[in-house]
């Protein structure tokens, strides 16, 4: 780690541990990434994720055996799975001895019970504030930890306010409508839509492959940002692409503040730090479209939160066909508003958020160089750096002024029209439901199977008949070979 680095991590303070006393015990707590976190994290640079086992086994030998602790508490940010050999935190508890409790995060589980796993009671209160979880242990030398009483408490709307909590939350907020929102042009708690619909939440689109009326508004929002921001001087967007896993909330039916607006796309800083990811815009081969529309298909099932949202693409996937295959039959928005198929040695323009331009390196990975895709400028040439993609949300300031993801959704839904003429804009109708962009369409019809297919399919399809065609050959052959035997 660079000394920079190293010198923010202390003074912050970043511990490897923290040791409380209560009750005349000695309680040690650690927090743990987990094995996904340099993958998802491409902003951790300088930084370096160690392999998470290894350094939890040695900070509990320091708990257990310097600092003499009598209860030892994971914080981890690995989670569970219903399937134990997905579940890092399961593995966690067996191959790490010395955990008492494993506070379980990052997959959103809610168990109803705490687990019981080689020694360490493993729990999980879900996401997104659903629920507050309570454990309560009694200790003994003899047989150390053990549960008494859990459960995880609904959060809702008829739990009373702290007023001293609340007067906090009050004074932070007149601080981020003067000093964050006005200059934007926004207020914390201004109405900026109506929304009759029900959306998809981030839970039911986070582990499926499939279209959702909030990512058809969200996708639209940033192309209209886009085109509003360069004016005259805009090349059109063909393409929009955001991952569900950056989907944070969900639009609720009724009035929709700025605050709802930033809560859907609340994820990432930039170098001003300031809230929200930036919009980036860049170019890449129709053939390198075509691998990034396997993004779904082929890499979300082995990876929670890639499954893709699109504006400006009409496909059908196929699970049943060859990984890196299954996208078919891809039509590609046109600068008419037209829809042609896609041509593999065209540059076209897409937009995406900066987050997910980083993890283009991981796509590689997770493919082994399969889904290989690289931003180009205008010209086609490689870009230096991805900063460089950053659209400029004000060409007329000196500098670059990054349009924030949240942002675009909040102007998209100040500019939708009033319908029912009471002076606030609707979310438009057509939002209700997918529009029939893309559709997981399972099929073992051949032709769905091989339309459009590559390598990947043909490849062992040809190998296949190879060893079938030489079997025959073979099996003839050794017949002859007997007949001719017989006869003689």
């Amino acid at each position: 780690m660079e000394p920079g680095v190293a010198r923010a991590f202390a003074d912050y303070p970043v511990r490897d541990y923290f040791v409380l006393e209560r009750g005349g015990l000695r309680i040690g707590l650690f927090g743990l990434l987990g094995l996904g976190a340099a993958d998802d994290s491409p902003f951790i640079a300088p930084a370096v994720a160690a392999e998470p086992i290894a350094q939890a086994r040695r900070v509990v030998d320091v708990l257990r055996n310097r600092e003499h602790v009598d209860i030892v508490i994971a914080l981890s940010h690995s989670g569970t799975a219903a399937d134990p050999s997905r579940s890092e935190d399961v593995r966690l508890a067996d191959a790490v001895p010395g955990i008492d409790v494993i506070v379980s995060g990052h997959s959103h589980s809610v168990l109803a019970r705490p687990m019981d796993r080689s020694g360490a009671i493993i729990v999980s209160a879900g996401g997104q504030g659903e629920y507050l979880g309570r454990l309560e242990l009694a200790w003994s030398n003899t047989g150390g930890a053990r549960i008494v009483s859990y459960a995880l408490r609904p959060i809702t709307p008829n739990i009373p306010d702290d007023p001293k909590i609340q007067a906090a939350i009050s004074e932070f907020k007149d601080t981020v409508d003067r000093e964050y929102l006005q200059p934007l042009g926004f207020s914390y708690d201004q109405v900026l839509a109506e929304n009759s619909l029900s959306m998809a939440t981030p839970e039911e689109m986070e582990n499926i492959d499939a279209e959702t009326g909030l990512g058809d508004l969200i996708t639209d929002a940033f192309r209209e940002a886009v085109r509003k921001a360069e004016g005259p001087a805009y090349d059109p967007i063909a393409l929009v692409v955001e991952p569900s896993g950056s989907f944070r909330d969900t639009i609720l039916p009724g009035p929709v503040t700025v605050e709802a607006a930033f809560r859907v796309l609340s994820l990432g800083w930039d170098d001003a730090q300031t809230p929200g990811y930036a919009l980036i815009a860049l170019y890449l081969r129709g053939r390198e479209i075509r691998r990034l529309l396997e993004v779904s298909p082929s890499v979300g099932p082995r990876k929670s939160g890639a499954f893709l949202q699109f504006s400006g693409v009409r496909f059908t996937s196929n699970p049943h066909r060859m990984p890196f295959e299954r996208a078919h039959d891809v039509s590609i928005l046109q600068p008419d508003g037209s829809y042609a198929p896609i041509e593999m040695g065209r540059l076209y323009r897409i937009c995406t958020n900066y987050y997910t331009g980083l993890m283009v390196d991981y796509i590689s990975r997770a493919s082994h160089g399969i889904l290989k895709m690289q931003a180009k400028d205008r010209a086609g040439r490689p870009l230096p750096e991805l900063k460089d993609a950053i659209v400029d949300g004000d060409p007329v300031r000196p500098g670059v002024q990054p349009i924030k993801e949240w942002v675009a959704l909040a102007a998209a839904l100040k500019s939708f029209p009033d319908r029912d003429g009471d002076g606030i804009p609707d979310i438009p109708l057509r939002y209700g439901k997918p529009e029939g962009r893309f559709a997981s369409v399972p099929s073992w019809n051949p032709v769905s199977l091989l339309a459009g297919a590559g390598l990947l399919t043909f490849g062992p399809l040809v190998l296949i008949i190879l060893i079938i065609v030489l079997a025959i050959i073979l099996i003839r052959r050794r017949i002859r070979r007997r007949q001719s035997h017989d006869l003689g």
